[in-house]
Parts: C-alpha cells; structure tokens; sequence
C-alpha cells in the first residue's frame, strides 16, 4: 500500500518517543445520567506524532471488500492486515 497520506500531526505533542500512562492518571469521569458515564483521559499518550509514523510506516494496511446486498464494496477505511 502506498504511504500518501496528509494529515497534520499535533502542534501540542512534540515528544519525540511514544509514552504511554499505564496508569491512567488523568482519567474524568463525565456522568451522563444516574446509570451512565464516560471516562476520558486527556493525554494518556505523549509522543503521539511519533507513534502514529511508527504505525503507518511499519504496519501492512489494506482495504477489505465484503458483501453488501447483492454487490461486492470496499470497506471505507483501513486495516491492518
């Protein structure tokens, strides 16, 4: 596959190494009724810029087909394959 790809990385993660907070230090639980939450941590991972060229150059991505009604589609996205 080829690698021609635009995207932007961050202007906030200049980190050269990914680092990643096990122990989720950061975590915000956002209650959304009285049964219901979400949990968000905001910078769980440092280095993310990093990480996702790691990802991109070392990984084997592809498009899938599958059926759908009575035609063969490609899948909108990208997987590891």
């Amino acid at each position: 596959m080829s690698t021609d790809l635009s995207w932007q990385p961050s202007l906030l993660d200049a980190g050269p190494e990914p680092e990643v907070d096990q122990s989720f230090s950061g975590l915000v639980r956002i209650a959304l009724d009285d049964r219901s939450w979400v949990e968000r941590v905001p910078g769980w991972v440092s280095g993310s810029d990093s990480l996702f060229a790691q990802l991109l150059a070392g990984t084997d991505w592809g498009q899938r087909s599958r059926h759908m009604y009575d035609q063969r589609v490609l899948e909108p996205r990208l997987t590891w394959s």
